[in-house]
């Protein structure tokens, strides 16, 4: 007898969710796999807790209680000043509408993404003054690397993006508490704006597509330096200079990105708690196995680091890497 299990899960409330990418198994695949299934069913059992029907008027309201609070700074502030945040819900609050932080959050993002459809219910955000410049989205090199393996591992998890785990005062909070495994001097600002430079760093215009596409990686891959496993490496065997890093552990890559100190980065994978914050059920890491390619520089043949990172990190695949989107058609 066949059993259609679509059937069953479906009368049992069960229902389909899209994963990003086609499920794969074997050794790192299964990490990623496993980590997406149960990713979304955590995610959808966090929103399960929050209410998500908001009226007109409650989004009037949100707006209005933005307004009041913001002092002429961009509505994106809030993804990373936990103070404007807390001035907004508790005006929110004295306008008697009560909804998680979470919640607010993201309603005020939909409202500055969709200004014309709320522009029709006369619901308006102010442009922002020009004179209160936010600080632009940067990382603090030694410890880029834990910030997006941080972000990444809530990924796995619940499926979150990067403006998920910011909007969100939980999952903002577990995100900081990783990467402060590695970066325990890093303030709240510092580890807000470095995922935000991550976001940014992942992303691929329309406007580069072409030359994007044009990038041959197998020539910018011959180029790279070996310089050996990570428990025999020396962090003078890397500069103290611009260039990007590989990580593989034997041929899969762990981890690509171009760096400000390829000597600081190095370090933190030589004598920092780096590795002991990736292992998890799946896999154990071994520093006689995993090994660090270098290529230093702030160009390669023409082309920005940034841009060959990007390449890189697209063809490689690499386990604890954020991927990459690119700009709608």
């Amino acid at each position: 007898m066949n059993v259609n299990y679509y059937a069953v899960n479906k009368v049992l409330g069960g229902r389909m969710v899209h994963l990003a990418q086609q499920p794969q198994f074997g050794h790192f695949n299964l990490l990623r796999t496993t980590g997406d299934l149960l990713g979304q069913k955590e995610l959808m059992f966090h929103r399960s807790q929050i209410p998500t029907k908001f009226s007109i008027e409650d989004d009037r309201k949100i707006a209005e209680a933005f307004e009041s609070v913001r002092d002429g700074y961009a509505p994106e502030r809030v993804l990373w000043d936990e103070k404007l945040s807390a001035k907004f819900v508790e005006r929110t609050n004295q306008l008697a509408l009560r909804a998680p932080l979470a919640v607010l959050n993201r309603r005020l993002m939909n409202i500055r993404k969709n200004p014309k459809r709320y522009a029709g219910h006369g619901i308006f955000l102010s442009e922002s003054d020009p004179s209160k410049v936010d600080p632009k989205p940067s990382v603090v090199w030694q410890y880029a690397h834990a910030i997006e393996f941080a972000l990444v591992r809530i990924k796995i998890r619940y499926g979150a993006s990067i403006d998920d785990i910011l909007l969100d005062p939980v999952l903002v909070s577990e995100y900081e508490q990783l990467a402060r495994k590695i970066a325990k001097n890093l303030t709240s600002v510092q580890l807000r704006l470095g995922a935000l430079y991550i976001r940014k760093t992942r992303h691929i215009d329309a406007k580069e597509e072409s030359l994007f596409e044009k990038l041959d990686t197998s020539r910018a891959d011959a180029a790279f330096q070996s310089i050996g496993t990570i428990d025999r490496v020396k962090p003078a065997d890397a500069p103290p200079s611009e260039g990007i890093i590989q990580v593989l552990d034997q041929k899969r890559y762990l981890y690509v990105s171009k760096n400000a100190n390829l000597r600081l980065v190095v370090e933190q994978f030589v004598k920092g708690p780096t590795l002991s914050t990736l292992a998890n059920h799946f896999w154990e890491p071994d520093p006689s196995t995993i090994s660090i390619r270098m290529l230093p520089g702030e160009e390669f043949e023409g082309v920005t680091m940034n841009r060959w990172q990007k390449k890189l990190i697209q063809v490689h695949d690499p386990i604890f890497n954020w991927p990459l989107h690119r700009d709608a058609a």
